[in-house]
């Protein structure tokens, strides 16, 4: 892991925000969507599946708590982050 790699990964913890920084092709992608998709629905385990549940409501729950100003995709992706604080 790269020292900027650990740096992100202690923000995330020191933060609690979820970071959207960086980028990557399409099909790893879209692999990584048909693998949340598949955690969801079980296909891993349950304790997965609730887990992965459990996160996507977070996310989704942080997006509405969000000043309706900050919800347009022209804010949304002024920051790397999402956080309702």
């Amino acid at each position: 892991m790269s020292t900027e790699d650990e740096n992100m990964s202690r923000k995330l913890v020191d933060t609690g925000r979820w970071w959207m920084r960086g980028s990557l092709s399409h099909n790893i992608a879209e692999r990584i969507i048909l693998l949340i998709k598949d955690m969801s629905a079980g296909k891993l385990s349950e304790a997965w599946a609730n887990v992965t549940r459990g996160a996507i409501a977070e996310a989704v729950l942080s997006l509405t708590k969000l000043d309706e100003s900050k919800r347009t995709p022209g804010e949304c992706i002024k920051t790397h982050t999402v956080s309702s604080q």
